[in-house]
């Protein structure tokens, strides 16, 4: 018996690790990261970047998600100028949800970079069937403001490392 539970745990380990990621690179937006094999990706018209789980079977309602969006302006030099904003930004989103409710916010690093991060979840008043959980960081680098935005059913946490990974994972270009 123990070592039939060390063969499955050693395949389990193994076909994690023979999962090898794909390299992105967006050369306009300054960045670049890896993604699952199984995650579709995509680029709108606008230059956000998409990123979406597969399917978890016919019944699934929502496919989690990772989106990069940025904006370039010479008036972004630090995250300090962009802390007001980020003080009414709880108030802002309140109204475009119901149930809203923050579970997070503050400050943290990711690769050197300052971030704000704030977790919070609700049901979007154009559609109050789901409560969807949204994990957002905002950065400045190199003239340009992020948002890099996971949204998934707030019931769902089956991606959340998966995100957490493709998140911590992006690099920024000079």
């Amino acid at each position: 018996m123990r070592n039939f539970l060390t063969l499955i745990l050693l395949l389990y380990t193994s076909s994690l690790c023979a999962q090898e990621w794909l390299p992105f690179a967006d050369l306009q937006a300054g960045i670049s990261l890896k993604y699952p094999p199984d995650w579709e990706n995509r680029t709108d018209e606008s230059g956000r970047i998409f990123f979406t789980s597969p399917r978890e079977g016919d019944k699934d309602p929502f496919r989690e998600n990772l989106n990069i969006g940025y904006k370039s302006d010479e008036a972004y030099t630090s995250m300090l100028m962009l802390e007001p904003a980020f003080k009414i930004l709880p108030g802002q989103l309140q109204k475009s949800f119901k149930d809203f409710e923050v579970e997070k916010e503050g400050y943290t690093k990711m690769n050197g970079l300052d971030i704000y991060d704030i977790i919070y979840t609700g049901k979007m008043k154009d559609q109050e069937t789901q409560k969807l959980r949204f994990i957002q960081w905002f950065c400045v680098h190199d003239s340009k403001l992020y948002t890099i935005t996971y949204s998934a059913d707030a019931l769902n946490k089956s991606f959340i490392n998966i995100a957490q990974n493709l998140m911590r994972g992006i690099t920024f270009k000079q």
